[in-house]
């Protein structure tokens, strides 16, 4: 139990940290000409950082918020149930019983919400630390 939750902590923490430093270069590859190293565009590297660590917070909220709960199959199949009950009159499995079944339960795209969401919060430390500290 501890070592899964030690893995699962160190996915959540390392992989953020490389698609920061990823990020970053290539935030620097493309932005910035190699030969003279002059501004390509007139976004600086470091100022990019803090539109895409905005972006990738959002994204990953949104993310979030639409894995969890129902899913479309579990809504679906509750519509119909209530729709059966309300024609026929008879006693089938209801919606309460198959909300009760599928809710809140986890889907793939959690952890990517997640990952998304401390990406975003490392890029916007790096963005600060080298706009007000470094600077």
């Amino acid at each position: 139990m501890a070592k899964e939750l030690l893995l699962n902590v160190a996915f959540l923490l390392c992989l953020p940290l490389v698609l920061v430093t990823v990020i970053y270069y290539a935030n620097s590859y493309f932005l910035i000409d190699p030969e003279n190293g002059a501004q390509r565009f007139r976004i600086l590297p470091v100022d990019a950082l803090f539109l895409e660590g905005i972006l990738s917070i959002v994204l990953g909220i949104l993310f979030l918020l639409g894995s969890g709960g129902l899913g479309i199959g579990s809504k679906a199949a509750a519509t119909l149930a209530a729709a059966t009950d309300a024609i026929t009159g008879k006693e089938t499995i209801g919606p309460a019983e198959l909300y009760r079944r599928s809710k809140w339960k986890p889907q793939g795209y959690l952890r990517f919400a997640l990952v998304l969401i401390m990406t975003g919060l490392f890029l916007l430390i790096f963005y600060f630390v080298s706009v007000y500290v470094i600077h």
